[in-house]
């Protein structure tokens, strides 16, 4: 059953401004378009959600009890597009406008709640497996480091060694180097204390 067409006073309609251009034109005067409050307070049978609901369901275009998903919503509007052949043509455009602009909407919402989940399922996951892959490797890389650290420890005290033994050399052969200057001294002297005596 379609719900009918009230004509409604022009009086009815409360008072506006008429500058003002908020919502679509809804009547037959193009130039004061009605804002959503004011088609709102248009009298009819379908006043709030309640009364929205029963009108729907005793429209057989919903499912009592189901709940006004999108989805769902899109459905109806789809079904409201095939009650009359007598409705305008615009009005059945617009309404299948609307339709699949809430049916795209639907669309990107599944999209990201999918992703948002699969994110959320595989973040854990892929961490667990990344750590539990790396981790032999960063053990190995600990190990070396700390043999590379030995190693570098170790160098460095043979190093010390090898100056220290370079020095203590060094100082020796300095120390017979002026023990033979000395007793090449003390032969030249002797030698020509010799050839000096009579």
């Amino acid at each position: 059953m379609a719900p009918s067409k009230a004509t409604i006073p022009r009086k009815s309609i409360p008072s506006r401004d008429q500058s003002s251009t908020n919502g679509l034109s809804t009547r037959q005067s193009p130039g004061t378009p009605l804002s959503q409050e004011e088609i709102e307070a248009i009298p009819s049978t379908v006043k709030n959600i309640e009364t929205a609901e029963k009108f729907l369901t005793k429209s057989l275009l919903c499912i009592s009890e189901e709940p006004f998903t999108l989805t769902h919503i899109t459905s109806i509007l789809l079904q409201i597009t095939q009650m009359h052949n007598s409705t305008p043509l615009p009005v059945v455009l617009a309404i299948r406008a609307v339709a699949f602009i809430l049916k795209q909407h639907v669309a990107s919402e599944v999209a990201n709640e999918v992703a948002q989940q699969i994110t959320d399922s595989l973040t854990p996951r892929l961490v667990n497996n990344i750590v539990a892959a790396i981790a032999p490797q960063i053990a190995k890389i600990l190990s070396a480091s700390e043999l590379m650290s030995e190693s570098l420890t170790q160098a460095e005290t043979i190093r010390k060694a090898l100056n220290h033994d370079r020095n203590e050399s060094e100082e020796s052969l300095q120390i017979s180097a002026d023990r033979l200057e000395a007793a090449a001294d003390e032969l030249q002297s002797s030698t020509t204390d010799c050839q000096n005596a009579p």
